[in-house]
């Protein structure tokens, strides 16, 4: 999964015929224009996220069946459910810059912000595989034996865990127990194993997710941004 930063830039080239024929001490003061408009790009960036549309509207793709089941039993269970927004680092990360007196860059370093942005297809290695038993299966290498109540062997009836159901039958002394987690934990880490072997080699496809762009409507509202700027300071001259 290459790990580039996602970079858009817009080019307004009726402004800088606008420029051109500004007075001197009107063009000092063109800050106060990119200023208002870099906010209202940060506005509209944490819009789309909230209302989870591209700069355009389209709807993003929902969550696959792998995701909505880590966000509820992987290490990232405890964050929001939300499309792009588990932790609510990319949306805070987006920095939007004047470049040129005519250009504006949106930009975002994080390094997967450009898989989330234009998605993902690729073949799984062994890396992603046990990433993926890790960090979406919730797999934790402290307590393997929890992996083996999870997968296949666990939720006997009544729905407790196998280590449950062995304390209830009088396995509750201290070497009962390490006894029973001790098996169960080899059958967390057989478990554990096989699921990163499965993976190896199959197909993982993120779709995109546009979350950085320039549209129509917000190339018009920077327009009424300009005119309402140019407006102010040839009334205050």
């Amino acid at each position: 999964m290459a790990m580039e930063e996602v970079v858009v830039t817009h080019n307004f080239k009726d402004l800088d015929r606008y420029i051109r024929g500004l007075p001197i001490k009107m063009k000092d003061r063109i800050g106060k224009f990119w200023e208002l408009t870099t906010k209202f790009m940060q506005r509209e960036i944490v819009r789309g996220f909230q209302q989870e549309r591209d700069p355009d509207g389209n709807v993003w793709a929902p969550h696959s069946m792998l995701t909505t089941y880590a966000r509820k039993h992987g290490r990232k269970s405890k964050r929001s459910p939300k499309i792009l927004r588990d932790d609510g680092i990319l949306v805070k990360s987006n920095i939007a810059v004047q470049m040129s007196p005519t250009e504006l860059k949106i930009e975002n370093t994080l390094p997967y912000a450009a898989p989330m942005q234009f998605g993902v297809n690729k073949i799984i290695g062994r890396t992603q595989a046990w990433w993926m038993v890790f960090n979406l299966f919730g797999f934790d290498p402290k307590a393997p034996w929890k992996f083996a109540t999870t997968f296949g062997l666990g939720k006997p009836s009544g729905g407790d865990s196998m280590f449950k159901v062995a304390m209830k039958k009088g396995k509750k002394t201290v070497m009962s127990r390490m006894k029973v987690r001790r098996g169960l934990s080899w059958v967390g880490w057989r478990q554990a194993t096989g699921l990163a072997m499965a993976l190896i080699g199959k197909s993982l496809v993120i779709p995109p997710r546009i979350f950085l762009g320039f549209s129509k409507y917000t190339s018009d509202k920077i327009a009424d941004i300009w005119t309402k700027w140019f407006v102010v300071i040839a009334e205050e001259d």
